[in-house]
């Protein structure tokens, strides 16, 4: 509560107007130095005061300025050196610095080592980023843990992410979205580890040139790179204990020269996982309350390794190819006690366990060409295949026991092989070019996917697996998106710029069932054209006020293997089904953005989206019960964010956002079953950096999420997490050791309810071992300036995202 009431009361007391600084700033060519940053800090101990950014002719203007005291002017631009004032005394009067005159930033020396420290947190016009690098509490993290740190995001039970309160988020890679969805998603998030992540960046309305998928936007994880010429490279490590110890390592190289560039990066993981769950379901009079454990092994590694040939100043040719190799075995342990609504005892229980051991692998080629000039124009080809195989398989005895827990009354046993294929191919060409003072941009896609999912059952009787053919299917999908884009930005004053595009995305596809007992909805097809306009707005008020305002519609595909309309026996008593007629949802989202004094970050955002799909619970016979997608009516979310750094001192840092969430869902499900849900959430993030005696550095973050509801169904209690860690650099500088204790408090586990009408309702709860003592080395070595690969967007993109396979 301190923390807060400090950042509302600096808030009010902006608003408080005192007399004023002012001056002008000139650069080193003498001419006026507009957008330079100036900052008036105490003398005392170094911390900010006030901030402003010299307009279009150099000058500045610090106002609202409360306390008599003496102060300091620091003035700085790109390529200048940083000018300080001499103290100034202020006393309440008004005071003209005159003109300042910087200086050119020259460098002579040899060897020179400049760092600069990025902010925790950085907003700009089109995204909100959370660097990693350098942040010490998000040392040993994978990529799935850092989400649950990212503003705004929300990881919840099944790892299902969602971002400002809405779940249609795709995930990129540099500038291309991964590859696979549901647990295969969470499993390569898990796989990324903070070593190898510069920064996360959220894109809540991206412009026509991206792909019109994802309603939430766009959550872009952006690898580490190099700088300019020479040869260098990282490794480190790892170790990580909580219920069960675990590890990562991760090592990269990467050689420049005028013509070639060569790179190539590796990193392995692996560890057990545990994982506590709790369901109690009620459905026609029965109570069916299950304790289960279920622990994960994962072992795994992930690569990439990419050419790029300079031509000569305009043409540029380049390879890449990347993919991943793991192994996962899942074993669950469960007792489901049985009784009727009321009773005091239980009648019997089913006890059953689970084991899935998978394989996955997968491998995206790349090549590209891109031409650039000096008149600003630019053309892009990229050429791309990605191959996805997913091998797993399932054997499951159950035991039903009668109230003694002994004697057994019934026993059956259950085998399946689910072995899945994905193929994507596609290519994608764009142009850039300077038009009308403006900036043009065009483009076209053709991408087509090809999944083949097998599913055997087997029921095991006497050891023998028999094959259950009325069980057992096939299923194919084929899917053609064809798209083209047209953007155009420009600048009309400096205070005022605009952009504007739209992309059109024709679908064709047929997803195909082939299965014993043919049905009537063993094929679907479907041929469909959308156009996805978007826009966006920058004005800057006066040098303490600048707004943002962006729209864009979007589109979410259904994940191919939810299409399978068979059942998949996940234990005795559940199914899990899917929709062949799960169409796609459609979102138009509004988003109003101000920046004080580039200090101070507020948005506030409406989406609406139709036909929005949803897991949801359902009844089948008396006792059974499975989960299938389906679409509901709409959601609507309205959204506050605010977001500041704390410069608490010269010695300590902070940063906090904090966020407000207003959702409502409206339902009409199978037979009769109508749903209408509202919720407002609120949660924040915080984090501190401070800087101790001897090189040491603390940092203390935490995030807090309150009750929700997930998907229009699935209603979720609050959560949050306090992080602490300390780092030291070692060796000069090039070494670096963390210690880092992640959910002090042990508070990041869930809680949720369901209901499905009269017909059923079900509460549960879990965690995870969020609660783990991190210790980390890296250490870096050669050129430390040697500039990496192109971040290039290649197109393996909304159709690679919408790959799962479930356990």
């Amino acid at each position: 509560m301190r923390i807060c009431f400090t950042f509302f009361s600096f808030l009010l007391l902006q608003c408080v107007f005192g007399q004023k600084i002012t001056g002008k700033i000139m650069d080193a060519e003498n001419q006026p130095a507009e957008f330079a940053n100036v900052m008036l800090l105490s003398h005392k101990d170094s911390s900010l005061v006030r901030g402003a950014v010299a307009a279009a002719d150099g000058s500045f203007e610090i106002d609202g300025i409360i306390a008599t005291d003496n102060y300091y002017l620091s003035a700085s631009l790109v390529g200048n050196e940083v000018f300080w004032s001499k103290v100034l005394n202020y006393e309440g009067q008004s005071i003209d610095v005159g003109t300042i005159a910087l200086k050119k930033l020259n460098i002579q020396l040899k060897e020179v080592a400049i760092v600069a420290k990025k902010p925790m947190i950085e907003v700009k016009s089109d995204r909100l980023v959370l660097n990693v690098e350098g942040n010490i509490n998000s040392t040993g993290y994978n990529a799935l843990e850092l989400l649950r740190k990212a503003p705004g995001v929300m990881v919840d039970k099944d790892e299902n992410i969602t971002l400002k309160g809405k779940n249609g988020t795709v995930i990129y890679v540099d500038g291309r979205p991964s590859n696979v969805q549901g647990k295969d998603l969470a499993a390569f998030l898990k796989s990324l580890q903070s070593s190898d992540i510069e920064a996360i960046e959220m894109i809540s309305n991206p412009s026509a040139k991206y792909d019109a998928a994802g309603n939430a936007g766009i959550i872009n994880i952006r690898l580490k790179r190099n700088r300019k010429l020479g040869t260098n490279g990282n490794v480190g490590g790892s170790a990580k204990f909580g219920n069960t110890p675990k590890y990562d390592g991760n090592l990269g190289l990467n050689y420049r020269d005028q013509k070639w560039n060569l790179y190539g990066n590796y990193s392995t993981y692996g560890g057990d996982w545990i994982n506590k769950m709790n369901l109690n379901r009620q459905q026609d009079g029965r109570v069916f309350d299950q304790i289960s454990q279920n622990n994960t092994t994962e072992r795994g590694s992930n690569f990439k390794v990419g050419a790029e040939y300079s031509i000569n100043s305009k043409n540029t040719v380049g390879l890449t190819l990347n993919g991943g190799l793991g192994d996962e075995t899942w074993r669950s342990h469960s007792n489901t006690y049985i009784s009727n609504i009321g009773a005091t005892s239980i009648d019997s229980s089913l006890f059953a366990t689970n084991i899935i051991p998978s394989q996955r692998n997968n491998l995206n080629y790349n090549a590209n060409y891109r031409y650039v000039d000096t008149s600003g124009r630019e053309f892009n080809v990229d050429l791309n295949y990605g191959s996805f195989n997913n091998r797993s398989e399932s054997f499951q005895p159950n035991f039903y026991k009668a109230a003694n827990g002994v004697d057994i009354l019934n026993a059956t046993t259950y085998k399946n092989n689910a072995p899945v294929l994905i193929g994507i191919m596609n290519g994608k060409v764009d142009y850039e070019q300077n038009l009308w003072k403006g900036k043009f941009s065009t483009g076209i896609k053709v991408a087509q996917v090809g999944t083949d999912n097998t599913f055997d059952f087997y029921d095991v009787i006497n050891n023998s697996e028999v094959i259950n053919v009325e069980r057992s299917n096939k299923f194919k999908y084929q899917e053609q998106v064809s798209a083209a884009y047209l953007s155009y930005n420009r600048t009309l004053s400096p205070n005022f710029s605009f952009q504007s595009g739209l992309r059109v995305e024709n679908t064709i596809s047929k997803g195909e069932l082939m299965q014993a007992t043919p049905g009537p909805n063993d094929i679907v097809k479907r041929n469909y054209t959308d156009f996805f306009p978007s826009a966006s707005v920058a004005y800057t008020l006066n040098k303490n006020n600048a707004f943002n305002v962006a729209y864009s519609r979007r589109i979410d595909r259904p994940v191919y293997q939810n299409l399978n309309p068979f059942e998949n026996k996940l234990d005795e008593l559940s199914y899990q089904k899917g929709n062949p007629f799960l169409r796609p949802q459609y979102t138009n989202s509004l988003e109003l953005t101000h920046s004080f004094m580039s200090f101070i970050n507020t948005s506030i955002g409406y989406s609406k989206t139709i036909d929005l799909f949803t897991e949801v619970v359902d009844t089948i016979e008396r006792t059974k019960s499975y989960v299938s997608s389906v679409n509901i009516n709409s959601q609507e979310n309205l959204s506050f964010n605010i977001n500041a750094p704390l410069p608490i001192a010269k010695w300590w840092e902070g940063f906090i956002n904090v966020w407000v969430n207003n959702a409502r869902f409206k339902a009409n499900l199978d037979r009769g079953f109508n749903l209408s849900a509202a919720v407002t959430t609120f949660g924040f993030y915080s984090e501190h950096n401070i800087t101790l005696p001897k090189g040491f550095k603390f940092q203390a973050s935490g995030w807090f999420s309150g009750p929700s509801i997930w998907g229009g169904v699935w209603k979720t209690k609050s959560m949050g997490s306090l992080d602490l860690g300390v780092q030291k650099d070692i060796l000069g500088g090039d070494g670096t050791i963390k210690l880092t204790v992640t959910d002090v408090l042990f508070t990041n586990y869930w809680t949720s309810t369901a209901a499905n009408s009269q017909r059923l309702s079900m509460s549960g709860s879990g965690s995870w071992e969020s609660r783990q003592v991190r210790v980390n080395f890296s250490y870096r070595f050669g050129n430390k300036e040697v500039k990496g690969q192109r971040n290039r967007k290649t197109g393996l993109e909304d159709e690679s995202s919408r790959i799962k396979s479930g356990k």
